[in-house]
């Protein structure tokens, strides 16, 4: 955080599928702060190959909370893949997403149509830390898609609406 103010702490959610979550922890906050403070959770009841999502709550000394945006996880070994949602969604051009790694990679990034027409095929290099990707979709008719987004080994699909 930059600064707080009134900032009891932070509970961490955890879901499997996205949409259900239960809280796996709480980190205490600063209350009223006008300096930088960094926060970290280790959530140590995962298991290796499988998809995690995750959201922040933050949450007043008055009891009042403000969600974070959802980030998903996969964790292999000893390193893990932190791979946001798409945002704006839905979207009329242009959509982004955050990808956190921790060693230099590359990330495939393949969009479907409905009924199966493959639209984008992008490359690109991710370098260790938060990484942006922007996908250029203006030229793409309304409807929902699928992106798959590939990792080393791992694969992860999202869902985007465009709309015109």
């Amino acid at each position: 955080t930059a600064s707080e103010i009134n900032n009891k702490g932070f509970e961490v959610l955890r879901s499997l599928d996205g949409i259900n979550f239960e809280k796996v922890g709480f980190v205490n906050g600063n209350n009223n702060s006008t300096t930088a403070h960094t926060y970290h959770f280790d959530d140590h009841n995962v298991v290796a190959g499988r998809e995690y999502y995750y959201r922040l709550n933050q949450v007043d000394n008055n009891g009042k909370k403000e969600e974070s945006k959802i980030v998903s996880s996969i964790i292999h070994g000893n390193t893990s893949i932190i791979i946001g949602e798409l945002y704006p969604n839905p979207t009329s051009s242009n959509a982004s997403v955050d990808i956190t790694v921790f060693q230099n990679t590359s990330v495939r990034i393949k969009m479907i149509d409905a009924i199966g027409k493959q639209v984008i095929n992008t490359t690109s290099e991710l370098v260790t830390g938060t990484n942006k990707i922007n996908l250029n979709m203006s030229h793409l008719s309304e409807g929902v898609y699928i992106v798959s987004i590939q990792v080393g080994e791992d694969t992860i699909q999202k869902r985007i609406i465009i709309t015109k």
